[in-house]
């Protein structure tokens, strides 16, 4: 059983008994305002918890829960479902059980949606929504399993999806239909390009535009046809490729100078991006 680190804006875990396993998580490192979590509960335990962060919890596994009063065990809902500051529950479980967590925080909402979470009434899911979550949540623990191997760009990309989903902006994004945005992208384009070898974050290329990241992320889509972190992953398979050209350099260089985290990730990245191994580029000079 593990301790969870002290984290402003999550308790998730306080005032539960007893602490549940922690399979996966990402809180040792929350700079990109995105904290993931795959958790399983011991067989029996009880809770008395309050969320102080939007939330979104998805319980893979049956779970009887008997909370709030109710004198019955009920089989919890096992689709994804969202918990807001001030959300708060007590009862008992009974099952073994994963759940995903993913928790987004204040300075990524607001720079996302340009407004802070209190301005928004509670959202209502439907099943198109519940799929749409799952998809996502299912993205975040498969780049949190390969150990974010692009960079945080990925997790907050994907946290910008699933609040789309929950807090949807059809008006503004009818109007990027309409109109590119070249001059704002192309700063953005040249921001990334400069510094590929950084983990690069979604709020330091906004900030070049002077946009909200959520109206940066339709830029992306209109202009270049890509989210932005699968514009970034583009971009380093680009420069990989103008390296691997040249004789001499080391594959395990090249990842690193591109911005990868090993010569393995940029190996698989170019199997799933590209078709190729990156040494068939080098052999087809």
């Amino acid at each position: 059983m593990l301790d969870l680190p002290k984290v402003p804006n999550m308790r998730w875990y306080e005032g539960y008994e007893p602490k549940p396993k922690v399979l996966l998580s990402t809180l040792d490192d929350t700079r990109s305002g995105v904290a993931f979590q795959e958790i399983e509960s011991p067989r029996f335990g009880s809770f008395d918890a309050a969320a102080s962060a939007f939330s979104l919890g998805w319980t893979l596994d049956p779970l009887h829960v008997r909370a709030d009063g109710s004198r019955t065990f009920r089989t919890i809902d096992r689709r994804p479902r969202l918990l807001l500051p001030g959300d708060s529950s007590h009862g008992e479980w009974q099952g073994v059980a994963r759940t995903l967590i993913l928790c987004v925080f204040d300075d990524l909402i607001e720079n996302t949606l340009n407004r802070s979470l209190a301005c928004f009434a509670r959202p209502q899911f439907g099943d198109s929504h519940f799929g749409k979550l799952q998809h996502y949540l299912e993205l975040i623990r498969a780049d949190a399993g390969a150990g974010s191997p692009a960079g945080t760009a990925v997790a907050q990309a994907l946290a910008v999806g699933v609040l789309d989903v929950v807090f949807p902006d059809d008006h503004r994004s009818r109007q990027l239909q309409q109109a590119k945005d070249p001059a704002r992208f192309a700063r953005m384009a040249d921001y990334i390009d400069a510094n590929l070898r950084q983990d690069l974050r979604l709020e330091e290329i906004e900030t070049q535009a002077g946009v909200s990241i959520r109206h940066m992320s339709r830029i992306f889509k209109v202009t270049a046809g890509l989210a932005p972190h699968k514009y970034i992953v583009r971009r380093r398979l680009d420069r990989a490729v103008e390296m691997i050209r040249h004789d001499g350099i080391d594959l395990s260089e090249i990842a690193a100078a591109v911005g990868f985290s090993s010569h393995a990730h940029m190996t698989t990245a170019f199997r799933q991006i590209m078709k190729r191994l990156p040494s068939q580029f080098r052999n087809s000079q």
